[in-house]
């Protein structure tokens, strides 16, 4: 079963995908916030880049509320826009 889902919207393809990682089970309470921010956009890039998808914009699911700031931060570089937030 693939990662993402494509839509296919007036001759467009929309690849979407949405990845959360969890504390104690995707990484450890004590993991530096950086590696976590950086693991978790990792992993919904790679759902996207396996399916041969441009990223222009990330879906954001997290329970920690101070990973958001590291995780815009690390996104600076990146063309993306933040579509959508679920917290947990």
């Amino acid at each position: 079963m693939d990662d993402a889902a494509v839509l296919d919207i007036g001759g467009v393809s929309l690849a979407l995908t949405h990845d959360m990682i969890v504390e104690g089970v995707h990484f450890l309470a004590h993991d530096p916030a950086e590696e976590v921010a950086w693991k978790l956009l990792a992993v919904n890039l790679s759902d996207l880049a396996a399916k041969g998808a441009r990223p222009i914009g990330v879906l954001l699911g997290y329970a920690l509320t101070p990973l958001v700031q590291v995780f815009i931060a690390l996104a600076v570089g990146w063309p993306l826009l933040l579509l959508g937030q679920l917290l947990s």
